[in-house]
């Protein structure tokens, strides 16, 4: 995925509950938006022949993106699984431990070093 891409836009409109996740290499700011707002939104702004064009569009985008993944294949998972990487990731407990050992160390180093 790129920048500004869209992921399960069908179900803003049908009632399909999307089962898939989506991971990301680098910083991602997500929007999530409640089908119920974004109906309010879209009826107040948009008139029903719009709302029935970008229905079909999102839908024809499902499918086909439901095609290039059966063709192409998933995504690699760039979550590192193996080796001391694991241990790297952000939620681990190494790195837990590691965030405040070095957290320690900074503290020491603003307050005993000066004195």
């Amino acid at each position: 995925m790129q920048r500004f891409d869209r992921f399960a836009e069908e179900s803003l409109f049908v009632t399909k509950i999307c089962n898939f996740l989506v991971r990301s290499k680098t910083f991602a700011e997500v929007f999530l938006l409640p089908a119920v707002e974004f109906q309010h939104i879209i009826h107040s702004q948009c008139d029903n022949i719009h709302i029935s064009y970008m229905k079909e569009t999102a839908l024809a985008l499902a499918k086909s993106s439901v095609k290039a993944n059966k063709l192409f294949g998933s995504a690699e998972d760039t979550t590192p699984s193996g080796g001391f990487k694991k241990h790297c990731h952000p939620y681990s407990s190494f790195r837990k431990f590691w965030d405040c050992v070095v957290f320690l160390c900074l503290t020491y180093y603003v307050i005993a070093i000066p004195l």
